[in-house]
């Protein structure tokens, strides 16, 4: 399990992104946005299995503080539909693996996760 080998060499844990919305519907609307030069691949395993990759965004910007408010609405994004549950979920760039999370995405609820670049 490629999850299971990221977090035995102590990769970044992220929490799951709070709850923006209904989906409308039974299941669950997640998207997932890129505000960083690369690529984001994502591997998504619970109830089903989702490999998702989201467009780099060519007019990335590196932001100066965490937890900034929001995510800009103009970068590459990518929406799925998928059963409520508990997901293992891990991102990736350039075939890195720079994260992990465990999260649990409630029926009937919309989430909305951003990736950003942060100078340190």
């Amino acid at each position: 399990n490629r999850i299971a080998a990221a977090r035995d060499n102590g990769i970044t844990e992220w929490s799951a992104p709070l709850r923006a919305g209904s989906s409308g519907g039974s299941f669950v609307r997640l998207i997932i946005r890129n505000d960083a030069w690369s690529e984001l691949d994502v591997i998504l395993t619970g109830p089903v299995t989702q490999f998702i990759t989201v467009d780099e965004s060519p007019d990335s910007i590196v932001y100066t503080i965490e937890g900034r408010d929001g995510c800009r609405l103009d970068v590459p994004s990518v929406t799925v539909d998928v059963p409520g549950g508990v997901y293992e979920v891990m991102f990736e760039r350039n075939g890195l693996r720079i994260a992990v999370g465990t999260w649990d995405l409630r029926a009937g609820s919309m989430y909305d996760f951003c990736l950003y670049l942060v100078s340190t």
